[in-house]
């Protein structure tokens, strides 16, 4: 699923759940009370794209690819992946903030944070380095953290006037293979004020 939406207010998102508010870190709160007072005038883009497993392979390949489970680990832990970029128009000093912390998928009933690069690098390195089993998989616990390095959503992102930027953001854990979800992207401003939040569904087959 594709859509990009243009981000002009506050796009009346600051319903989201209390479970945002209470992971995120103190100095980025998704609440009224944090809202940033000239919100109106941000220009941003947020193109948010669920990435099957054709997606990934066609992206990364199957030898050196940290978004995809090893097969045996099938029953266990589960990833998914989202790219996601931000294109940053609004006119002079509107630096704009994605902290990885504060994005949120919401499937069944539930909100799942992301993984961290650290975290994402560490189970791999435990998986490939430590004799695990993980026959389908011919590469290092290095290139794999690589890899992750070089494509996983920083924590946090800052996007300029007149810049973009793409990442990949990833959760891992036990989720069904089958069914619909949200990705909740929280915007802010240098001050650590919320701008808005982009919201795009997405459906897994």
């Amino acid at each position: 699923m594709r859509r990009r939406f243009i981000f002009t207010a506050l796009l009346a998102a600051l319903s989201l759940p209390l479970v945002l508010t209470q992971c995120a870190s103190h100095r980025y709160v998704v609440s009224t009370r944090n809202m940033a007072p000239d919100s109106d005038r941000y220009r941003v883009e947020m193109n948010i794209t669920y990435l099957t497993k054709e997606d990934l392979v066609e992206r990364f390949g199957t030898l050196e690819n940290p978004y995809l489970p090893p097969k045996s680990l099938i029953g266990g832990n589960d990833l998914i992946a989202f790219e996601v970029t931000v294109s940053n128009g609004t006119p002079e000093n509107g630096t704009v903030v994605v902290p990885l912390r504060t994005v949120q998928m919401l499937a069944g009933e539930k909100a799942f944070p992301p993984v961290s690069t650290f975290i994402l690098a560490d189970y791999w390195k435990a998986l490939l380095d430590k004799g695990s089993d993980t026959n389908d998989i011919k590469t290092t616990g290095a290139r794999m953290e690589y890899v992750i390095k070089k494509t996983m959503w920083a924590d946090p992102v800052e996007v300029k006037s007149g810049d973009r930027y793409s990442g990949i953001v990833a959760f891992m854990g036990r989720y069904t293979s089958y069914g619909w979800g949200e990705l909740d992207v929280p915007v802010f401003d240098e001050k650590s004020r919320v701008i808005g939040v982009f919201k795009e569904e997405f459906e897994r087959y």
